[in-house]
């Protein structure tokens, strides 16, 4: 599978090892099956703020202070 861009910087550090596969994706993030020190674990990459589609975004994103948080 091609890495996405999001974990590449994970995958360079050595923190991970290599990504497998999507597992599910959500309205504000998804999460890859992943491998990491010879484990087999989950890593969750959240979407750009303007890339998340859910309803009453801006109810949800209007006291935030941090951009894309």
């Amino acid at each position: 599978m091609k890495t996405p861009d999001r974990l590449r910087p994970l995958l360079d550090e050595g923190l991970i090892d290599s990504v497998q596969r999507q597992l599910m994706s959500g309205k504000e993030a998804m999460v890859f099956v992943v491998q990491s020190g010879g484990e087999t674990v989950c890593a969750k990459v959240y979407k750009e703020a303007n890339h998340r589609s859910f309803r009453q975004a801006v109810d949800y994103t209007e006291n935030r202070k941090t951009k894309n948080s």
